[in-house]
């Protein structure tokens, strides 16, 4: 271990590494459906402030992305998913995610599968990027908890989301699980499985106004451990060679995190001051990093357990007879007609939604196929960036294998379910934290992953 370099910047022709843009690929992956309103409307007030303070605060070349989902027929009859892909122009960005809307969504599961598929196969990364996808959800993927989902076999698209991140791992992308809570409680653990097999984490959510400081935080901290990473990957690869097989992740870590630690590395680190009196992210559990090393869902599936539904996930809060919670029971959702219906439908909760029918849509937006485009204009916020592709405001854009059936009929805001808030009261980014052994194993974890190596 006496050749690991811990020095986090190099010279070359009196350039330091950190003088030099780094380029970073964000992508945003969200749930779209009705109770997902708040959590829309916090990144539609931020986008632009989230995007802006990443540039400054990093003198970073950065690229956003957009995937919004919602779920299949029958469930939903709106759209399965959305796809906008990367774009330097910070006005574009804010104008996609102004477009969008929370609506609808059917039974508990949504169409997470397809949305993980789309950030690997039809986003256009760039190869020498640091690669961040954002998946800010409340609910889990089809065919994880089969009881109330209407798809209890998976995803009727066919993907994997398992599968999927594994895909994201091998190509160098972090995946930041963003669980909105106390719904997520349950499926924590599989978020947070989902998370770790990129090196990534899983970050609870109790207020949707905290969503911009937890972005912001998770890519600074996620840049600093990639300047890390090259010093990590030496000594993987070293005793993958000396094993001449698999890798013990766990030896390893101990191993680098001892000399790194030793010889003050230091990076930064997202806190939050919890109710409890802690300040860090909650590391990954035992039964999470279990079910991080399966293959497919079909596996998770058999070895995963419902968290119990305590109020507040992490912070311990007993909760209310009235509180929902997405376990075996349907979603609650409060709907209202679209324009064309003249008499409102009386309130819905748990009674089974109408579907909508082609009597409710006056007309259909144009769709287009789109692979690889991109747009190249650079972003810029000393003058206005004034689209002038207006025609493509209302194109879509699909993955080869999912067909988005939308449409132009302004859809009004649901009522967001009325739950009690566990209070944040600070979210904070540590400029000058020493690595911790919690960080020292997402990177090892990365390095496994990306170079495809197996583990004990």
């Amino acid at each position: 271990m006496s050749n690991i370099s811990t020095t986090t910047t190099t010279t070359t022709n009196n350039v330091t590494t950190s003088d030099i843009p780094t380029e970073l690929d964000l992508a945003f992956i969200i749930d779209a459906t009705s109770s997902m309103s708040g959590y829309i409307k916090s990144a539609q007030e931020n986008m632009r402030k989230i995007i802006e303070d990443i540039i400054k605060s990093e003198h970073c070349l950065l690229n956003t992305a957009l995937i919004l989902y919602r779920d299949h027929p029958p469930q939903d009859s709106t759209f399965v998913i959305k796809v906008h892909d990367f774009t330097d122009d910070a006005e574009e960005a804010k104008t996609n995610i102004d477009a969008a809307a929370a609506y609808g969504g059917g039974d508990g599961p949504e169409a997470v599968a397809p949305a993980l598929h789309a950030a690997v196969h039809t986003l256009s990364w760039r190869k020498d990027a640091v690669k961040i996808a954002l998946l800010i959800a409340d609910a889990p993927p089809h065919g994880l908890d089969t009881n109330g989902d209407g798809f209890p076999n998976g995803d009727p698209s066919g993907h994997d989301p398992v599968e999927c991140v594994a895909l994201l791992a091998e190509r160098s992308i972090t995946l930041y699980t963003i669980g909105c809570e106390p719904t997520i409680t349950p499926y924590r653990d599989f978020f947070m499985a989902l998370a770790f097999k990129t090196g990534g984490q899983y970050i609870p959510l109790a207020n949707c106004n905290d969503l911009a400081s937890i972005i912001i935080g998770s890519a600074r901290e996620e840049i600093s451990m990639e300047r890390l990473l090259a010093q990590v990957h030496e000594e993987v690869m070293r005793e993958a060679a000396l094993r001449g097989g698999p890798v013990d992740e766990t030896e390893l870590t101990r191993r680098i995190h001892e000399v790194m630690h030793g010889d003050g590395v230091k990076v930064r680190r997202l806190k939050v001051d919890n109710q409890d009196g802690t300040t860090n992210i909650p590391p990954i559990t035992p039964a999470a990093e279990h079910l991080s090393t399966l293959a497919n869902l079909k596996d998770v599936r058999e070895n995963f357990t419902i968290a119990p539904t305590t109020f507040g996930g992490l912070f311990g809060i007993t909760p209310p007879a009235s509180t929902l919670f997405r376990t075996s029971a349907k979603k609650t959702r409060t709907r209202k007609s679209a324009p064309t219906i003249t008499k409102a439908p009386a309130k819905r909760t748990t009674t089974p939604k109408t579907k909508i029918t082609p009597t409710t849509i006056k007309k259909k937006t144009r769709r287009e196929i789109v692979r690889g485009s991109r747009r190249s204009a650079r972003l810029a916020f000393t003058k206005n960036n004034d689209s002038d592709d207006d025609d493509d405001d209302d194109k879509e854009k699909s993955t080869d294998e999912e067909v988005m059936d939308t449409t132009d009929v302004p859809i009004p805001s649901t009522v967001k379910p009325a739950r009690m808030k566990t209070e944040v009261s600070n979210i904070s980014l540590k400029d000058d934290e020493l690595l911790d052994i919690s960080q020292t194993r997402r990177l090892v974890r990365k390095c496994v992953a990306r170079n495809k190596l197996k583990s004990t």
